[in-house]
């Protein structure tokens, strides 16, 4: 049977599409205002927020780092369960 629960963390490829256009070197602060500016919500906002403090060169930086604070424990947060 197949799980099509959504996933208390927006993936890499969800990550990758609300960041499209930004441009690199940028830090934390850079991606929360980009992101802010594509409408992203707040499940998206959160995570980029909870983001290292430091310049990502590149897309591929960004995502890697983005997939070690995923898997860390305590990394991202994850909302409360709804009703």
């Amino acid at each position: 049977m197949t799980d099509y629960r959504i996933s208390a963390t927006p993936s890499p490829t969800t990550i990758a599409r609300v960041l499209r256009g930004l441009r690199y070197p940028v830090g934390r602060n850079g991606l929360l205002q980009h992101a802010t500016d594509a409408y992203a919500g707040e499940l998206i906002l959160s995570a980029l927020n909870c983001m290292p403090d430091r310049t990502f060169v590149d897309l591929d930086d960004l995502l890697h780092a983005y997939k070690f604070e995923r898997h860390m424990p305590g990394g991202l947060p994850t909302p409360a369960p709804g009703p």
